[in-house]
């Protein structure tokens, strides 16, 4: 079993380099990536998921990724390609991403929980990625429904 404990940076401590209009790099903080990519899928909520919201949704788990102390020497072969996401992998964080923080208005202080918990499973566990996620998805749907005696 891999330790991975959260290191003592925050992913909203973190810059992420934009180029500017003048060729210099702006920092956007990752916090506002998320406030940005939210208020534009509650915007829209009836459009199918677009291509820049889910490369922003992939961006943010790589960056709260990141936080998470890994011994990278223990790291299983086939896992050692993460933070790094495939097609289907992207799409499924994007649903999982949808679930927590705009049908269940989650935070990104939530949203960086899960993703950190998210990587603690990866490395922690045999699963694959989509297993992790679709159990964490299962659980969001559990902890938002409704008591039967209320």
């Amino acid at each position: 079993m891999i330790e991975a404990p959260v290191a003592q940076v925050s992913s909203e401590d973190q810059y992420i380099g934009v180029p500017g209009q003048e060729g210099e790099e702006q920092a956007i903080r990752p916090k506002k990536m998320f406030e940005a990519v939210v208020e534009a899928m509650k915007a829209a909520p009836q459009d199918p998921p677009h291509d820049a919201w889910i490369a922003t949704v992939a961006e943010l788990y790589i960056i709260a990724h990141d936080t998470v102390t890994i011994a990278v020497a223990l790291v299983p072969t086939e896992k050692q390609r993460f933070p790094r996401l495939r097609s289907e992998e992207k799409a499924i964080i994007f649903r999982f991403f949808e679930k927590a923080c705009i049908v269940s208005d989650g935070s990104f202080v939530k949203w960086e929980q899960y993703a950190q918990t998210v990587t603690h499973d990866l490395y922690n566990t045999s699963w694959s990625f989509k297993d992790i996620i679709q159990s964490i998805i299962s659980k969001v749907k559990l902890a938002r429904a409704k008591a039967l005696n209320q």
